[in-house]
């Protein structure tokens, strides 16, 4: 609020950006630290995740700063990890325990905690096109806006309204099964420099393209071509798989792999696998010129 009444601000620090290796813990059980922590490896503080993939905190700095920005999220009913009754007072570096993740069986009709970020005037929240009511979204309330929900399958959807009409929205759907890995490469034309790099992300649909935000499978890379993995990930701040090998389990219906090329020209043809579910590919062409904007 203070850079809203004080034109001479120029913006606000953040600690951190980019979650990162190290002070694990920090973002969720906070100082101080105990062995028992284990197997927590990242911090967990970021806005961005060690995928480069936004989280909810960054998504809440958006729509402090930018107009018609609207995102929808849920507290679980259980917390997503183990708490730390012994959080010193001063320890702030987390955020609150939201998910974008409409998918919760065998919670049926329980209560959970909806929460919309709004930089329009007002929103409305509907399960499954039934009005659950309209409320502001503005200083008073933080940009924020909370529901209680009855859990139901199916779709929850945020509308966001400026000027009386509806202007964005958000949404989470309930997946069905998984039935294909989704393979997204950020550039698919690199420099064959030996030091240019392709981020592939993974994900885990069902048959209508709806993310399985519950999905873990075990995932396997193959690569073909004038190229090198250098490196996987998937996120979740308690993994202890290795960063390099050529396999990975996914966490929250998603992992990273990311590609280098060599100094030879040429196709880097990925295989994505997992047990049960038909192979994905990827493929990457590497040039000794610059590579061109994608």
């Amino acid at each position: 609020m203070d850079v809203l009444d004080h034109p001479w601000l120029l913006g606000d620090f953040v600690w951190t950006a980019f979650d990162y290796i190290g002070e694990a813990s920090i973002g969720w059980r906070g100082h101080w630290l105990e062995a028992n922590f284990y197997p927590w490896t990242l911090a967990f503080t970021g806005d961005i995740d060690i995928c480069g993939w936004k989280r909810p905190q960054s998504y809440y700095r958006d729509v402090l700063w930018k107009p018609n920005q609207i995102s929808l999220f849920v507290k679980p009913p259980s917390p997503s990890f183990p708490e730390n009754p012994k959080r010193e007072s001063w320890s702030k570096w987390h955020w609150l325990d939201a998910v974008a993740d409409w998918n919760w069986p065998g919670h049926e009709g329980q209560r959970l905690e909806v929460s919309v970020y709004s930089s329009f005037e007002d929103v409305e929240l509907f399960l499954n096109a039934a009005s659950l009511g309209r409320k502001k979204t503005d200083r008073s309330s933080e940009f924020k806006a909370s529901w209680q929900v009855p859990y139901a399958a199916g779709e929850l959807r945020a509308v966001g309204y400026s000027g009386g009409r509806a202007a964005g929205e958000a949404i989470l759907k309930t997946a069905n099964p998984v039935t294909q890995i989704v393979a997204t490469p950020d550039r698919d034309r690199i420099k064959a420099d030996g030091q240019d790099l392709s981020y592939v992300t993974i994900e885990l649909k069902d048959a209508a393209g709806t993310l399985d935000p519950k999905a873990g499978n075990a995932l396997q890379f193959a690569l073909d071509g004038p190229g090198t993995i250098a490196g996987v990930a998937n996120a979740n701040p308690m993994s202890v798989e290795g960063y390099v090998r050529p396999e990975r389990t996914a966490w929250r219906g998603r992992a990273m792999v990311v590609l280098r090329s060599t100094g030879t020209p040429g196709e880097i043809r990925l295989r994505v696998t997992s047990s049960g579910l038909p192979a994905a590919g990827v493929r990457i062409y590497t040039t000794r010129t610059q590579a061109l904007p994608q």
